[in-house]
């Protein structure tokens, strides 16, 4: 650090010090600290107080900056910490959204997408000596549980199919409930026929499942003594 900035850090640090002060903190004394001292009180970068011997010195900045270099380092670290954590969060927002709106997106990009969703649509299951896609699967499973346990509750539905099964929508929902997660888009099956009638509710299922999101339920169905095989 220059010895101007060094006599200057040390003054905005220690407000009314004197020069014997600066001396010993700093090891600039005699002419030299008097031209640098003369200097920074013609800049208007510091004031005086008193005469003579008694004559202090302070930082004419009101409210005081960094006081070393140090600190400096900690408040850069800082901001491109908060930076790379608002790209973070961002980033992890985007990820968990299914089905969002179209974007335009490069050739390459647009293959890679259509093969995925084709990819999950064409997943086939059979129960039941019948064959099912995913949504259709988890509505036939939750109808069959729901007639061989006559008066079961919503309640007692989330408790055999806990919205840990799958995450953010969860693996069925009440019909208003559902269409506020839903928002915009369609994100459960709320078609007359696909409504499944509790004791004390109408649910209906989530239709945004995944070849690897799929996977809870259907442990959770194997578990319930259900026989499911991929088609």
């Amino acid at each position: 650090m220059h010895q101007n900035e060094q006599v200057l850090v040390f003054i905005k640090a220690n407000p009314n010090t004197n020069k014997a002060a600066i001396t010993t903190a700093t090891e600039i004394k005699g002419l030299q600290l008097f031209n640098i001292l003369k200097k920074f009180l013609a800049d208007g970068e510091i004031t005086t107080t008193g005469e003579g011997n008694d004559m202090v010195y302070s930082s004419s900045v009101k409210e005081e900056t960094v006081a070393n270099e140090n600190q400096e380092i900690v408040v850069e670290t800082a901001v491109a910490d908060s930076l790379k954590e608002e790209q973070t969060e961002d980033s992890s927002s985007t990820e968990n959204e299914i089905e969002e709106e179209p974007k335009t997106e490069t050739k390459k990009t647009e293959t890679t997408v259509t093969k995925k969703t084709s990819g999950r649509n064409n997943d086939k299951f059979t129960f039941e000596g019948e064959e099912y896609g995913k949504g259709a699967l988890v509505r036939a499973v939750l109808k069959k549980y729901v007639s061989e346990n006559a008066g079961t509750t919503y309640k007692q539905l989330k408790e055999i199919f806990p919205d840990t099964l799958l995450k953010r929508f969860g693996i069925f929902e009440e019909i208003a409930k559902a269409r506020e997660l839903s928002g915009k888009y369609e994100r459960y099956c709320f078609k007359e026929e696909e409504v499944i009638k509790l004791k004390d509710k109408k649910v209906v299922v989530c239709n945004q499942l995944t070849s690897e999101n799929i996977q809870p339920f259907l442990k959770a169905t194997k578990e319930l003594g259900y026989k499911i095989a991929k088609a």
